[in-house]
């Protein structure tokens, strides 16, 4: 439905349930980019961390590391994109 507000409080909420899981933080990255963009460099903040957190807890996921490419993307680093 595109509403990636009401997404992101559902995913904070999985998350408070379950912190150590992985997939809760890449969708909060997900949804805070969706949501509020990457303009905004509180807003960049909090999804670098979210995505740092995924990747550390589930270091071989290539989804996530295609996620962070996608990330870098939106933010116009190319050359960091490519990277992930």
């Amino acid at each position: 439905q595109s509403n990636f507000e009401l997404a992101l409080q559902h995913f904070q909420r999985a998350w408070a349930l379950h912190p150590g899981e992985a997939e809760y933080h890449f969708m909060i990255a997900q949804s805070l980019q969706r949501a509020r963009g990457v303009e905004n460099s509180s807003n960049r903040a909090a999804i670098e961390s979210e995505l740092r957190k995924a990747v550390d807890l589930q270091p071989n996921n290539a989804g996530y590391r295609i996620g962070i490419g996608h990330y870098w993307k939106a933010r116009g680093e190319m050359e960091k994109a490519f990277g992930h």
